[in-house]
């Protein structure tokens, strides 16, 4: 099974792959129902890689400009598998207000409590930092 998953549609991309325990995203432009399904799918094949440990995923999203409704919608169950197979945290870096409205909504919907505004950082540096610090505060 491979480590790392991208593809690009005439309107966004991503790219997924894992280091060390924590699966890293970017995402650029914007998400159809297509292009969604398919990251589904493949951030859950490397869920399943990291399963059986706590491990964290970092999303830079700085680039990503929203989720269509339909997408979005598809994003719930992901989440909700990535905590059973022990993801403990999730970070961000998303400079656009509608998506970090859309995640908000998406991970209360997926029983996660904690406030978006506490998972987002400006830097990759900050986040990684963040994900270091529970990573060994859950190992």
């Amino acid at each position: 099974m491979t480590n790392s998953y991208s593809y690009k549609d005439k309107y966004g991309s991503y790219s997924l792959y894992i280091e060390n325990r924590v699966m890293r995203g970017q995402y650029i432009g914007s998400f159809g129902v297509s292009l969604a399904a398919r990251m589904v799918k493949d951030d859950a094949k490397l869920a399943k890689v990291l399963a059986g440990k706590p491990w964290a995923y970092y999303c830079d999203m700085s680039q990503c400009e929203a989720y269509t409704p339909e997408a979005a919608a598809l994003f719930t169950g992901l989440y909700q598998s990535g905590i059973q197979l022990g993801c403990v945290l999730d970070v961000y870096q998303i400079n656009s207000a509608l998506l970090r409205y859309q995640i908000g909504q998406i991970r209360q919907d997926a029983g996660i409590l904690s406030p978006i505004s506490q998972h987002i950082y400006t830097t990759e540096l900050e986040c990684l930092e963040m994900v270091s610090q529970r990573l060994d505060q859950s190992a």
